[in-house]
């Protein structure tokens, strides 16, 4: 995750990590990294908004139906 939008890695020789919604959106963001780790390159220019993630846990979940979650997030408090 990046900026709150997530990437993911097309295969374990790249450094590239193009966005999740590469395909499915047709964006074109893209992080790539060094060797390191070190960010080398961002093209964070993305045609969507960033996804709704909670922390539960210490884990990141993906919220698909904001409505709904603060809903019950509401009624369990």
């Amino acid at each position: 995750m990046y900026n709150g939008f997530t990437y993911s890695q097309n295969s374990k020789t790249e450094n590239n990590f193009y966005c999740t919604r590469r395909r499915l959106g047709k964006c074109r963001a893209k992080v790539k990294v060094t060797t390191e780790g070190r960010l080398e390159s961002v093209n964070q220019f993305h045609n969507h908004d960033p996804p709704n993630y909670v922390t539960i846990g210490g884990k990141l979940v993906k919220i698909t139906n904001i409505t709904s979650f603060l809903l019950t997030e509401a009624s369990t408090c």
